[in-house]
């Protein structure tokens, strides 16, 4: 097996650190297109749950302004309606 000279061995050099340098970089692409899916994921969720609460809090208010339906006794209670059956 023949050795090899200088001019090869920079060769391999260059051509090892060129693809490792091409391979951390697609990685690193990789990573951050993923990260970027689950950060808008994350912020299309938030922005929902946001208007959920929103929607919830406003529905809560107008609940809370209506009036209550007092029985004639000062009860909150609803009544029990019972129908007598005949024989």
């Amino acid at each position: 097996m023949q050795g090899l000279d200088l001019y090869a061995w920079i060769l391999i050099t260059a051509g090892t650190l060129l693809m490792a340098m091409i391979l951390l970089r697609s990685i690193g692409d990789g990573a951050v297109a993923v990260a970027s899916v689950a950060v808008e994921k994350r912020r299309a969720d938030e922005d929902l749950r946001r208007a959920d609460n929103a929607a919830a809090e406003a529905a809560g208010k107008a609940a809370m302004l209506e009036p209550l339906a007092l029985n004639p006794d000062g009860t909150i209670e609803e009544p029990i309606i019972g129908i007598v059956e005949g024989q």
